[in-house]
C-alpha cells in the first residue's frame, strides 16, 4: 500500500490540578504502579495534591489538521469528529 502524508498538529496536552486549580500536574519521582492498566504519580507544581494518570503529563499528541479546533478552556483541545476532550480526568487508584 502507499504512503499517504497528511498534515497535522502537534498539541501539548496539560493538566491542571483539580483541587487548587493553578497548578500542573507532573509526575514525581520514579515510581510506575504496576497495575492493570499501570499507573504514573503526578503531583501538583502550586499545592502538592497527587493524583496517578494512565499517562505521564504533559504528554504530546498529533492530530491531523482538520480536526482540531480552538482551544476551549485553559489547555483543552476537542477534536470534531470525536469530540473528546484531550485532558479528561483519568480515575485515580489502580481500582475502580
Amino acid at each position: 500500500m502507499p504512503f499517504k502524508e497528511d498534515q497535522a498538529r502537534c498539541v501539548i496536552v496539560s493538566y491542571t490540578c483539580d483541587s487548587c486549580g493553578k497548578g500542573d500536574m507532573l509526575p514525581h519521582g520514579k515510581v510506575m504502579l504496576m497495575c492493570d492498566p499501570p499507573k504514573i504519580p503526578h503531583k501538583c507544581t502550586k499545592c502538592d495534591y497527587q493524583k496517578d494518570f494512565n499517562e505521564k503529563m504533559p504528554m504530546v499528541k498529533f492530530m491531523k489538521w482538520d480536526q482540531l479546533t480552538e482551544p476551549k478552556e485553559n489547555k483543552v483541545f476537542i477534536t470534531k469528529k470525536e469530540g473528546i476532550k484531550h485532558n479528561e480526568k483519568d480515575s485515580t487508584g489502580c481500582s475502580e
